[in-house]
């Protein structure tokens, strides 16, 4: 989890939302913010409950007003988001679960992954779990709706498992709106809102930047209108009210 020194000195903590356009902000913060960055610990996807839970906050809190440090995020039309991180999840899992190599191999190629290379007969068994979880689009919205439990956005990194199967890194598949929900404030940027972004990052950090990079040219998502009807619209809505609401999004 990243955190950025303000130009009072106090710190801004990042929540690193899965399709939020957060890699983007983590090439902005690595390159330009060297000297105002600190990591606390390598969970670059924590929620904000996870990093208000986190040693590094707490113990800063403890010194300092309550008020002093805050957390923030960017955000994405939910209903695009949504479509892309079934794209994007689907993808990432098939090229895994197709791997040939040795475990080694694996653990070389993806260093970060949740997701164990199995053997034998376990991996049919988690072909079978991905075929009904990610085959189709609105089979991906009901693992969603699965996940939209308190209990996984606690803090605990508890593993998504099915018949015993760890399903991978179950985050992928948390609605931004539960994994922001907190006792604090955080505060929220539209990732495609640069202008935005840029006056940001000047007023709290001190910092100009001409532009905001594009780090993911793939485009997954940009067509998400032609995946959706009525039914997968009303509950990307029930999922993600909160962030609709505050970001005034419209399915558009």
């Amino acid at each position: 989890m990243y955190s950025l020194k303000t130009k009072t000195g106090n710190r801004a903590w990042y929540v690193a939302g899965i399709k939020t356009g957060s890699q983007t902000m983590r090439s902005i913060m690595d390159i330009n913010c060297k000297n105002i960055l600190a990591i606390a610990g390598s969970n670059w996807h924590a929620s904000a409950t996870e990093i208000y839970q986190h040693e590094s906050f707490t113990n800063r809190i403890s010194l300092l007003q309550p008020q002093s440090d805050f957390l923030w995020t960017t955000t994405r039309n939910p209903w695009e988001r949504h479509y892309s991180n079934y794209l994007y999840q689907k993808e990432k899992l098939i090229q895994k679960i197709n791997f040939t190599g040795t475990a080694e191999e694996y653990d070389k190629k993806y260093p970060d992954s949740q997701f164990v290379l199995p053997h034998g007969n376990e991996m049919d068994v988690i072909k079978k779990m991905v075929n009904e979880h990610l085959d189709t689009f609105e089979s991906y919205i009901t693992t969603v709706e699965q996940q939209s439990n308190p209990v996984y956005y606690t803090g605990t990194n508890k593993p998504f498992n099915i018949n015993g199967i760890n399903f991978g890194a179950f985050k992928a598949f948390w609605t931004m709106s539960k994994s922001i929900e907190c006792n604090g404030t955080v505060f929220m940027l539209d990732i495609n809102d640069h202008n935005g972004i840029i006056d940001f990052i000047y007023q709290n950090f001190g910092l100009a930047l001409t532009m905001i990079p594009r780090m993911n040219s793939k485009g997954h998502g940009k067509d998400y209108k032609q995946h959706y009807n009525t039914d997968l619209i009303d509950r990307i809505s029930a999922l993600e009210a909160p962030i609709i609401r505050a970001g005034n999004y419209k399915y558009s």
